[in-house]
Parts: structure tokens; sequence; C-alpha cells
């Protein structure tokens, strides 16, 4: 688990070195699963209060919802949705998450309300299947394309240039 690399190739440039050591010392000859897991966070007044304008109305699900009265207002909300693919399977969960709260004990708790949006690709390649740090690198880049892929179709091109990305 990291968050500091620039991009996709330095990660997966980095990773494969590990898996390569690790390869050439253990030699494992096996794996049983393979996944690439991103993480996105919105946290604030600044987000959360017109989020409708970064994310896909499709993507927030119940969190877009204005309900409230006298007798009821949201405090917490999750989806779950997975797709089945060629090479794995992508799991989608979104969230809406009040404060000090979390949907799973890799995503630490904050003491602020927040909207996760949380793609995990995996691949369990007929269990077990061969161990190859470049083979393994290769499948996981090719993953974290179709996590940016959902990604990009989830948020709003708004979101993108606010963030200093490209449309």
């Amino acid at each position: 688990q990291t968050t500091s690399y620039e991009r996709r190739s330095d990660f997966f440039a980095r990773l494969q070195r590990v898996l390569k050591a690790f390869e050439e010392e253990v030699k494992p000859g096996l794996f049983d699963r393979l996944g690439v897991r991103y993480v996105n966070r919105f946290v604030g007044e600044r987000w959360l209060k017109d989020l409708t304008k970064y994310v896909r109305k499709e993507a927030l699900g119940l969190a877009q919802l204005e309900y409230a009265s006298d007798q009821a207002a949201m405090t917490q909300y999750v989806a779950l949705a997975q797709f089945a693919m060629a090479k794995g399977s992508l799991l989608v969960r979104t969230a809406f998450l009040p404060p000090n709260a979390t949907v799973d004990p890799s995503v630490a708790p904050i003491s602020d309300p927040s909207w996760l949006l949380d793609l995990d690709m995996s691949a369990t390649p007929g269990i077990p299947g061969k161990f190859d740090a470049e083979s393994l690198c290769l499948l996981g880049e090719e993953h974290a394309s179709h996590i940016y892929r959902f990604f990009r179709w989830a948020v709003t091109t708004e979101l993108i240039e606010l963030t200093g990305g490209r449309p």
C-alpha cells in the first residue's frame, strides 16, 4: 500500500523490482490473487456540498438525495457493485460516511464526514496461477487501466479540471 508515487508506471516499475527480488529469493512458484485498488475520498464542506457537480449521479446513488425531515436524515450510505470482466472482477464501493466511521479496516476513519469511491479489481486465475513478476505487473497495470476508465466515467470533467487533470 502506498500513496507515494507520481504515475501508475512509476508504481508498477517499483512493484516489479520488489516482486522480482521476491521471486528470485523465495521462488514462490504460484499466486492465488492479484488485486489493484484505488480509494478516492472526498472530505470537507467544499466537496460534499456540491458532490453532484463532481460525481455522476449514477455513481452517487442515494448519497445524492437531499431527503431530510424532522423524522429522518441520512447519516450513512454504502453501495456495492461487482462487475465480471475478461481478466478479473471489478468491485466498486461507494459510501457516504459520518465522522469516525469506516467501511473497511484498511480505510482509516477520519473526524469529518466523507464520501468514498473505492475501486478494487482482482484476478484469481484458475487458482493457483504461476508466479511471474513481469506478468503479474502487466496484469496489474491492465487492472489499473480498467479502474481508471471507471473512475473517469464516474467523475465529471469539472472535477478533473479542478484537480489539475486533463479532460
